[in-house]
């Protein structure tokens, strides 16, 4: 997995939905299958965009974690500790390679 967080500190004057672009950057790389992009939103809330490229059902794993989507495109809604979000999603990748 490679992934980025996006703070409310980072993104300026930017709306919470210009971050949406960041993703695109991330799932380029030839390391990771699954790319993901934390975003905080104007509340303070993390929410989290998941790509895959081929094995993994991203779709899947979001479900479990409360969001939902398809294969290789998905994301839900965490919480307001992001290290948090990495540590479960870390878990739910594993328990989802299992």
């Amino acid at each position: 997995m490679v992934y980025t967080s996006v703070g409310m500190e980072h993104r300026g004057e930017l709306p919470e939905l210009a971050m949406e672009r960041v993703i695109d950057t991330l799932r380029r790389t030839s390391q990771a299958e699954v790319a993901v992009v934390f975003k905080q939103a104007d509340s303070g809330v993390w929410k989290a965009s998941l790509r895959s490229k081929d094995s993994v059902n991203v779709g899947e794993v979001a479900r479990g974690l409360g969001g939902g989507g398809h294969r290789y495109a998905a994301g839900y809604t965490g919480h307001s500790d992001v290290s948090a979000m990495i540590a479960e999603l870390l878990a739910a990748l594993d328990a989802a390679a299992s």
